[in-house]
């Protein structure tokens, strides 16, 4: 049995999850086979993961949250960057003052809590949550990583709406389309995504093959999920009619005057 599921097994016979007799007949195969006797448990559907979790917090007197039946504000989750969060797998769901909670599935890393007091200068209260919820959080409120297919799927209905008579009508003729057309929402929905993130910059950078999108977050740029490439022109035509700019000129980005002569775009 791994040291590690020492405090577990207890904890989960405690709580009469499983029953020392139980224990005492997996614990032989648990180390015949190499296996935690706790990760044995839950395959041989002994106990159950969320068994697991409940064990975890009440070890440590922490409060175990469902986070799928949570909301979390927007503030509570600009409280921690995105790459801290996706970094140390946890996720902000209250602040007050000086004081964040947040949701990690071991309790028991001590490390990472000292870490997130010396980043965020802050302090933290624990609760706890399973790894399935974590993941899945961190994926609703800060966007999945670069490569993952499920990544970013708000994006993939209001890309789906844009037919090539909205690219059209927008990056070639200009041409004004209703407050809710799905490039706006798209173009939008970037905006308010670097806000949540507490971005100071967004780059859109035009390249061979793809549309590359970048926040800078904390002074570190982060890739976020990009555009498709046959949007380039539409989304940077728009940009430029939001900010008044004529969309002849392609050598002056997006919110730069025309007068800044170190600034050129190679859309």
């Amino acid at each position: 049995m791994a040291e590690k599921d020492d405090y577990l097994v207890d904890m989960l016979v405690d709580l009469g999850f499983v029953t020392a007799e139980q224990v005492t007949h997996l614990r032989a195969e648990a180390q015949a086979s190499a296996v935690g006797v706790v990760d044995l448990m839950v395959a041989n559907h002994v106990i159950r993961p969320a068994d697991v979790t409940q064990a975890k917090a009440a070890h440590f007197g922490a409060e175990v949250v469902n986070l799928g039946e949570m909301r979390i504000e927007d503030d509570v989750i600009a409280a921690i960057p995105r790459h801290i969060a996706k970094k140390y797998r946890v996720v902000p769901i209250f602040k007050h003052e000086n004081t964040i909670t947040v949701a990690l599935a071991d309790p028991s890393d001590l490390d990472t809590i000292d870490s997130l007091t010396h980043l965020l200068r802050a302090d933290i209260v624990h609760q706890v949550a399973s790894e399935s919820d974590i993941e899945s959080a961190l994926n609703t409120y800060y966007g999945g990583d670069k490569g993952n297919v499920a990544a970013d799927d708000k994006f993939k209905d209001v890309i789906q709406q844009l037919t090539e008579e909205h690219v059209l009508a927008v990056a070639d003729e200009a041409v004004e389309v209703e407050a809710d057309a799905p490039l706006i929402k798209l173009v939008n929905q970037i905006i308010i995504d670097a806000f949540k993130l507490r971005a100071s910059d967004i780059h859109l950078e035009p390249l061979a093959k793809t549309f590359r999108l970048r926040y800078r977050i904390d002074g570190v740029m982060q890739e976020m999920k990009a555009p498709p490439k046959r949007l380039q022109a539409a989304i940077i035509a728009r940009l430029k009619i939001q900010s008044n700019m004529s969309i002849a000129e392609h050598r002056i980005p997006p919110g730069r005057p025309h007068s800044d002569q170190g600034w050129k775009q190679t859309d």
